[in-house]
């Protein structure tokens, strides 16, 4: 008999895990536009190195050492070394700021061809330097790449058309004549060109993707944080449930069986043991619909809301030894609107019991175009503000959340509470 086990992979290890989730952490286009600036600036630096800045051969006044040895060259001659020197070296430097400062890059890397009018010739590492700060610009920041590239094209036409000297590696060269170098300076603006525009397209490309990443790990972030709201609100109702329920069940009971226990009990007490036991039944099943909310299992059953029956809190509240009157009658809504009204009613009926008890309490129903609702009124004692608790914060969210207002104020030692809800007209 032979048994078969699922292939199960591998755990990866701690150090490539965690230089995975380094490299996910970095910012891609950053380092992109560091890598391809700290690149060209070796190049830069190493065509500069090679290129040969103190031989008075290199120089336009090179007929000059026919005549004069190097040590009595001119003085143009004589300093040309030094002055080209400190020139590839700013051009260097300003490939390397390019990703923070780029125009001053752009400045740094155009000075250095002031050696073109004073010694009629320049170094082609400058205007490599030139290039490279195009290119590097272009991944972070492609509109201002535009002046080093166009600078770097002038130049470059400007050196074939005008027949101008570069000092290269292998010595001093001048650009072919005519329309071979016309089309060769063409050839190298193009060159230059494919490189700015690929820089730009692969910083794009990062770009975009770092951003997808961020929105990507945002939208994990909020499942994460709804995971746990959803956990909360599930081990919330599991406590409810256990210890409101529990006590709320045994208020029914006992209710129920106080005739029973007590067989003299006045038939009074027994009516309103019997009310207790209803109200207790009630609040029962409005905290299972408070919990299958909370808990949101799919395995809770689909029922619909509670009735909407503003008449029946008022009766009950009467039966209860509250005084209350309703100048108006309640209107037909549906059953989103007349849930939230009831909701209403009711909370505002339990204020008027807790916060001022035997005070009375007058209900005029507002029923117009449009809109249904109710302006509730009872004594306030010596209350002059209002504070709302979760009671009135939980009726303004039910009731905002249909687009009406509400309303509770203290006017004269009176507490007012006006309530409004739109409806559709039929």
């Amino acid at each position: 008999m032979t048994t078969a086990t699922a292939d199960t992979p591998a755990p990866t290890p701690a150090t490539v895990a965690w230089l995975a989730d380094r490299w996910r952490r970095l910012d891609h286009p950053a380092l992109l536009t560091w890598v391809v600036a700290a690149s060209l600036t070796i190049a830069v630096a190493a065509f500069l190195a090679v290129t040969p800045l103190w031989l008075p051969e290199t120089v336009w006044y090179r007929r000059y050492s026919d005549t004069y040895p190097a040590s009595h060259a001119p003085d143009p001659q004589r300093w040309f070394g030094l002055v080209a020197t400190c020139a590839g070296l700013l051009g260097v430097a300003a490939v390397a700021v390019a990703p923070r400062l780029p125009w001053l890059a752009w400045l740094a890397a155009t000075v250095p061809f002031v050696l073109l009018p004073v010694y009629g010739t320049a170094l082609a590492s400058s205007w490599l330097a030139l290039a490279s700060v195009a290119v590097v610009v272009a991944t972070r920041r492609p509109r201002v790449a535009i002046l080093p590239w166009t600078t770097a094209v002038a130049l470059v036409l400007g050196w074939h058309v005008g027949g101008h000297d570069l000092l290269f590696p292998h010595g001093p060269g001048g650009p072919s004549s005519g329309t071979s170098g016309l089309l060769a300076g063409l050839g190298i603006a193009a060159y230059t060109t494919g490189a700015v525009a690929f820089a730009a397209l692969l910083g794009h490309v990062l770009r975009t993707s770092a951003a997808r990443t961020r929105d990507a790990e945002s939208v994990a972030h909020d499942a994460v944080a709804t995971t746990a709201s959803v956990t909360e609100r599930a081990r919330l109702a599991r406590e409810l449930h256990d210890v409101v329920a529990h006590h709320v069940s045994l208020v029914a009971v006992r209710a129920e069986s106080a005739p029973y226990s007590v067989p003299d009990l006045d038939p009074r007490a027994a009516a309103t043991f019997a009310h207790i036991a209803e109200d207790a039944r009630t609040a029962l099943v409005e905290l299972r619909h408070v919990l299958a909310v909370l808990r949101r299992d799919d395995d809770v059953p689909l029922a619909p809301l509670p009735t909407a029956d503003p008449d029946a809190l008022v009766s009950t509240a009467r039966e209860a030894g509250q005084e209350v009157t309703v100048e108006g009658t309640w209107p037909r809504t549906d059953a989103g609107v007349g849930h939230v009204l009831h909701r209403a009613v009711q909370e505002g009926l339990s204020n008027a019991r807790r916060h001022a008890p035997g005070a009375r309490v007058h209900v005029r129903i507002a029923d117009g175009p449009g809109v249904v609702g109710f302006r509730m009124t009872n004594g306030a004692g010596d209350a002059t503000d209002v504070r709302p608790a979760h009671g009135l914060t939980g009726m303004s969210e039910r009731v905002e959340a249909l687009g009406g207002t509400v309303s509770a104020q203290v006017e004269d030692g009176t507490f007012v509470l006006v309530v409004s809800l739109p409806v559709d007209e039929p």
